[in-house]
């Protein structure tokens, strides 16, 4: 509750908006969620993994190529913007960071703590290891000069990624926890008791991991504003 009522503060949403929003540098997906992905059908026949070919729809042995991706639908709220956007959606809203089968007397802000640690490690691996940011492509005019110039050897070092991922957790906490009302009244809405408790019990799980990532970094803490 104090920090719902920190945070939930005009001058201090504010703030928290206007940082995450300055940061333009990639083209994100904006609604990126488990919901919006497409995963190939596998199943396994005699040790190999096989998949259906995109083209024919006839069964073939998953060779690792692009065939076995997953593929992201529902663009409708892309743009260029700040990267770790569709990070931390994706962690608060379909992604735990405990494992379902953790020990019951697991820490949880410890265990997400390390687990986070992880992710952001690999994230910034492969964020500054994308062709366009290491290739000559950012300098091409496309680009603009204001952003080429943004983007220096690598486009965000570990600091920079670090901090903004907690300027976006920040966000997304004021979303759905502070204005938490605003997603129970969805689960209301819906048609039937079932998925009413589903919905409910969703926006439990998105609450509880939301609230450890956030602790997580930040601890409580009265100059947890940037």
């Amino acid at each position: 509750d104090k920090i719902v009522k920190w945070t939930a503060q005009s001058h201090r949403i504010e703030n928290i908006t206007n940082s995450v929003g300055e940061k333009k540098l990639t083209l994100i997906h904006g609604d990126f969620h488990v919901g919006n992905m497409l995963f190939p059908k596998l199943s396994s026949h005699e040790g190999k993994v096989w998949c259906a070919d995109r083209n024919t729809g006839h069964n073939k042995i998953n060779d690792g190529a692009a065939s076995s991706r997953p593929w992201l639908v529902d663009w409708s709220m892309s743009g260029i913007g700040n990267p770790l956007i569709d990070l931390v959606f994706f962690l608060v809203v379909g992604a735990d960071v405990i494992p379902s089968n953790a020990h019951p007397d697991t820490d949880p802000v410890a265990t997400t703590s390390k687990n986070l640690e992880k992710v952001l490690c690999q994230y910034h691996r492969t964020l500054n290891s994308s062709s366009w940011a290491n290739s000559e492509t950012r300098n091409e005019p496309f680009l603009g000069s204001e952003l080429s110039s943004l983007l220096g050897p690598s486009l965000l070092s570990r600091d920079e990624m670090v901090s903004m991922f907690r300027q976006c957790l920040l966000n997304q906490f004021v979303i759905l926890v502070c204005y938490d009302d605003l997603c129970r009244s969805l689960a209301e809405a819906s048609p039937d008791k079932e998925s009413k408790e589903l919905l409910h019990s969703h926006f439990d799980r998105v609450n509880v991991r939301c609230v450890n990532m956030l602790l997580s970094e930040f601890g409580w803490r009265e100059d947890i504003i940037l």
